[in-house]
């Protein structure tokens, strides 16, 4: 699927500059996503660029995405023109919390996503207009063995 950053909202991330950034659609009520371990998706841009993704857990996930909330960041480069694959271990993700701590403590200080309601995609504004592509998004269980390459040593 084509990602519209160039239609997408816009935040000022301070010394990181602006970013836009693309979220899905929040469903009547969170995913449970406990039982994943991984993440993985392919992804092609025009050229290289730092991309953010966010699992996000909101307290009420059709209420505003601004709401406070926390969520689990990854960060990744694409490779310029290229597909590229992303696999993610669900429980090295860098915790964020926007808002305020209290959803975060309410839902028991998970150290990885539990309750998913809604993902989200970032890239400097400067790539807006570029294109940005994603196929094959899927949480896994275990990582099948032809993903374990693509999957960060550190």
């Amino acid at each position: 699927m084509k990602i519209n950053f160039a239609g997408a909202t816009i935040e000022d991330w301070g010394e990181y500059g602006p970013h836009r950034i693309v979220h899905t659609r929040a469903p009547e009520s969170s995913i449970d996503v406990s039982g994943y371990r991984y993440l993985a998706l392919r992804v092609r841009a025009e050229q290289s660029v730092n991309v953010v993704l966010s699992l996000r857990t909101l307290p009420i996930p059709q209420g505003d995405r601004y709401q406070p909330h926390f969520g689990f960041n990854a960060y990744f480069e694409t490779a310029a023109g290229e597909w590229k694959w992303i696999a993610l271990d669900l429980g090295r993700l860098e915790l964020a919390i926007e808002g305020g701590e209290e959803t975060y403590v309410a839902a028991g200080r998970p150290e990885r996503i539990q309750a998913l309601t809604t993902i989200s995609l970032a890239l400097h504004d400067k790539y807006a207009g570029e294109e940005f592509l994603v196929d094959d998004m899927t949480f896994y269980q275990s990582l099948p063995f032809e993903l374990k390459p693509y999957l960060p040593t550190e």
